[in-house]
């Protein structure tokens, strides 16, 4: 199920939002953390990018596999566009396939830069 029909069904749509924990942080305690909040029946769960877009191991893609496939939860893996070429996008989103992120849940593709946050100094060609 897409989370745009959750919110067709005329009743009150129930989500949690999850950061990825920091690169110096193990990640267990997010999966502990998670596997708490299933008792709680969340239509579903979504996992934010890192911090300014600094999550190059993609362990927002890991979580929301869990989530999905582990959990039975439907999820959205937020996705920033800062610092990242189109090119970087599309092997972000294949990745996110390959872990059958998009087989149950959506992505959202943030851009930044209608926010005002392009960072001028990491500009690359194609750039969001």
């Amino acid at each position: 199920m897409k989370i745009s029909e959750l919110f067709n069904k005329n009743r009150c749509v129930f989500s949690f939002e999850v950061f990825p924990p920091k690169k110096d942080t193990p990640a267990e305690g997010i999966y502990s953390t998670l596997d708490s909040l299933k008792k709680l029946s969340p239509d579903f769960i979504s996992v934010t990018y890192g911090a300014g877009g600094t999550n190059g191991d993609n362990v927002t893609g890991d979580i929301a596999s869990y989530i999905n496939n582990n959990l039975g939860i439907v999820s959205a893996a937020h996705l920033t566009c800062v610092s990242n070429t189109k090119e970087d996008i599309d092997i972000i989103l294949g990745d996110l396939k390959n872990k059958g992120v998009e087989k149950q849940g959506q992505r959202i593709a943030e851009n930044d830069e209608k926010l005002g946050y392009k960072r001028q100094s990491q500009q690359r060609k194609n750039d969001f």
